[in-house]
């Protein structure tokens, strides 16, 4: 599961890539995980000044309705929250996470992101 998790990621990752090939680069705003998750409000501010809209505060709390994401479960929840999740790095076995980096490293590099 481990590997195919990696093969998926990189596959999806590629596809991205291909199909933003044609898109003019100014047209383009990479968000990395990690960033959102490290500066929520920063990058709400960079979001839209991309798209070029006022700014506004962020959402605290969801609305509670219901949501037509299934299997999310943040549609379960009353509070939004953004929060780097690295568990991964505790969770899977040395060998594990060499099988990912062996899979996935080289585009990561390629791509900045820290495995």
């Amino acid at each position: 599961e481990v590997d195919e998790r990696a093969h998926n990621w990189v596959h999806f990752n590629r596809a991205t890539n291909h199909m933003l090939a044609s898109v003019p680069r100014h047209r383009i705003m990479v968000i990395r995980y990690e960033e959102l998750a490290q500066s929520p409000v920063e990058m709400q501010r960079r979001l839209y000044a991309f798209f070029g809209v006022d700014d506004m505060p962020p959402p605290t709390a969801v609305v509670p309705q219901e949501h037509h994401v299934i299997g999310n479960t943040v549609r379960l929840k009353d509070r939004l929250e953004i929060r780097l999740v690295e568990s991964w790095r505790e969770e899977l076995t040395a060998d594990e996470q060499g099988r990912v980096l062996a899979i996935a490293g080289p585009l990561a590099g390629e791509l900045g992101i820290r495995l």
